[in-house]
């Protein structure tokens, strides 16, 4: 018996809608890369330093959406404001209420075909630049969201990969993240990477770990998808 199973979300078999919705890269920044965000009593301000020269030049003077969110039992409350980011690279001053789990910055797409994650369904014109988790339960949330695209990245690539140039593992290996052969669909792969089963091309599950330890998977039987991870329901990835 496989008690894993029985916790399954069932889903439609779509089509990811957006290449937004695969983009590998969540830009989950901290000090070490020269971003950091200081509360205070009014909000706070989110400092970009020497080592952000380089991101803040695709930031300066453009209009942006910043929003800041907190989790809890009930679900999670947001702040949005809209800011025209300075020009010089520095701090900008940010007000909300509370202390949020996250906050994110995002910029208007420079083109359509731009891959990048979004932040809110509201915002479906918008790239999301930076994201600070300033709580543990928000580092936990950015973590759990960085796999569900990893799932959802690496069943795309499986519905598209060149069948008769290399084997699935293999191509999963080279454009998700390590990947490593799992021996049954309910077996887990090591931390910090993605484990694969499949049975055929139509059969196949798709395994991560949270930092916790928690397991996600997404797994196909012909038409069936199935999974645990909620954030795959049917619904477009975004940061909040």
């Amino acid at each position: 018996m496989r008690p894993l199973i029985l916790a399954l979300f069932a889903l439609a078999l779509v089509a990811p809608s957006a290449r937004a919705e695969v983009t590998d890269k969540l830009p989950v920044l901290g000090a070490s890369d020269g971003v950091r965000l200081k509360l205070d009593a009014r909000g706070g301000e989110l400092r970009f330093g020497p080592k952000a020269a380089k991101l803040y030049r695709d930031l300066s003077g453009r209009r942006a959406v910043l929003v800041c969110g907190t989790w809890h039992e009930g679900g999670r409350d947001t702040v949005t404001g809209r800011y025209l980011l300075p020009r010089r690279r520095g701090s900008v001053r940010l007000f909300f209420g509370g202390r949020p789990d996250v906050c994110a910055l995002a910029t208007p797409r420079r083109n359509a075909d731009q891959e990048c994650p979004l932040m809110r369904v509201e915002f479906p014109e918008h790239c999301t630049k930076v994201i600070v988790a300033v709580t543990t339960r928000g580092r936990a949330e950015m973590d759990a969201l960085a796999r569900s695209y990893d799932l959802l990245n690496a069943d795309f690539q499986l519905e598209a990969y060149p069948r008769d140039w290399m084997p699935p593992l293999e191509w999963l290996d080279g454009s998700v993240r390590s990947t490593v052969a799992l021996p049954t669909p309910d077996a887990s792969p090591p931390a910090g990477k993605l484990g694969y089963w499949h049975e055929s091309e139509t059969s196949y599950a798709i395994v991560t770990l949270l930092a916790d330890g928690s397991r996600r998977f997404l797994r196909r039987d012909g038409d069936v998808v199935s999974t645990n991870d909620p954030r795959l329901l049917g619904r477009s990835l975004t940061v909040f």
